[in-house]
């Protein structure tokens, strides 16, 4: 485990809350979305954005943006944590981090043109970014549904 801070995203069509606490993923996307043609409109895209620390450093406040190009498409502003404790998750048995995520939801999502999908997180001392989803067209690819 680095000692710094890292943001990871999900970008996919739908994320639903299942029994017991759990998320699921559906239609997740890999750092490409390839389209018939453009201008497009999906109905939904979901993005999960966490940012993992390590415990030492934790995150007091946090927010997430959503970028198309120069648009911001969404925007959750920073905001403090509050009781950091209750935020401890680990993905190690030791304990060692925390990790801190949202959810946002761009229903419906119109895609004029090529570009890049950005993801931001802010926290109280810096700014993170993950690598995103680059949306072209391929004839090749059937017409969404």
């Amino acid at each position: 485990m680095t000692e710094s801070r890292y943001l990871s995203t999900i970008i996919c069509d739908d994320i639903r809350q299942e029994i017991g606490g759990k998320m699921s993923f559906m239609g997740v996307y890999g750092g490409d979305m390839f389209l018939a043609k453009l201008p497009a409109l999906l109905p939904k895209l979901c993005v999960f954005a966490k940012v993992v620390t390590p415990i030492d450093n934790p995150i007091k406040m946090f927010g997430i943006k959503v970028t198309y190009g120069d648009e911001v498409l969404a925007e959750i502003e920073p905001q403090e944590i509050g009781d950091v404790a209750k935020y401890k998750a680990s993905i190690l048995e030791d304990k060692s981090v925390m990790v801190v995520g949202s959810a946002i939801t761009l229903a419906p999502f119109h895609i004029a043109e090529p570009g890049k999908l950005l993801v931001h997180a802010k926290t109280e001392s810096e700014e993170l970014s993950a690598p995103g989803l680059a949306i072209s067209v391929n004839e090749a690819v059937p017409p969404q549904q």
